[in-house]
């Protein structure tokens, strides 16, 4: 089995102190036995990841949770995929249902991260009306071709694809298995239409949206979900391991 990928997105939580005290947490509760499993990857606010860097390592692993297309720049506020890499980031998130006002550039960031060496992730998903309105399918191949628009195949293998419906991100209302499986199934379907089948499977494919403890065990268990990204759950160490411990050999 390879290992499924666990990533908690910190959001605007927890400074450079209180990132060096969960970290210590964390790394007293994993095991080798675990990091045989996963991959745990934490995507933190910018000012805490050169600290997280220098405590990751043996499959913990930092990420960011945004960044600029461009190398350089006059861009008061923005941060280049180069200043993220010399941090120590090896992830970056990408796209996901609190910043698609990016989403029209998303491919260029994609690309840059890509450059650069990270491994970007990119967070598709449809809206409550756009699933009622039996949309979904439409709407994350139109995300995943505008993702992906010039990406060379080459490069297939080391993007990651949250699928992240809107509708399941911060709410009470939970994706089901099947509902999780099948809009992974539609993006894959449109990477296949894109590029080779080899580049198809090879892409994992999360899923993220009020993952919890409770439902993470049958998310896990499904062949073609390579793992999930969790917001609130993964702001305490016990709750985002309670989560890694979900995922059986």
């Amino acid at each position: 089995m390879s290992k499924k990928l666990i990533i908690g997105n910190w959001k605007m939580y927890k400074t450079i102190t209180e990132t060096t005290s969960y970290l210590q947490r964390f790394k007293s509760l994993i095991s080798p036995a675990d990091f045989a499993r996963v991959n745990a990857v934490f995507c933190v606010p910018f000012t805490s990841i050169a600290v997280a860097a220098h405590m990751s390592g043996n499959g913990i692993f930092v990420g960011a949770q945004d960044m600029h297309y461009e190398s350089e720049g006059p861009y008061t506020g923005e941060i280049s995929a180069k200043m993220l890499k010399d941090a120590g980031a090896k992830y970056v998130l990408l796209g996901g249902s609190e910043r698609f006002g990016t989403f029209d550039n998303i491919h260029l960031r994609v690309l840059k991260a890509l450059e650069e060496g990270l491994n970007p992730v990119i967070s598709l998903g449809e809206t409550a009306q756009e699933r009622d309105n039996f949309k979904t399918e439409t709407v994350l191949k139109r995300q995943t071709a505008a993702a992906l628009k010039g990406i060379p195949e080459r490069y297939i293998k080391n993007i990651i694809i949250a699928y992240e419906p809107v509708w399941a991100v911060g709410t009470n209302r939970y994706a089901s298995v099947a509902e999780a499986s099948g809009g992974i199934m539609d993006i894959r379907s449109a990477v296949l239409s894109m590029y080779s089948g080899t580049a198809a499977d090879e892409m994992q494919m999360i899923y993220g949206g009020s993952v919890n403890s409770a439902n993470a065990g049958n998310l896990l268990a499904t062949r073609n979900i390579n793992g999930v990204i969790i917001g609130r759950n993964s702001l305490n160490p016990n709750d985002f391991y309670s989560i890694i411990k979900c995922v059986k050999m």
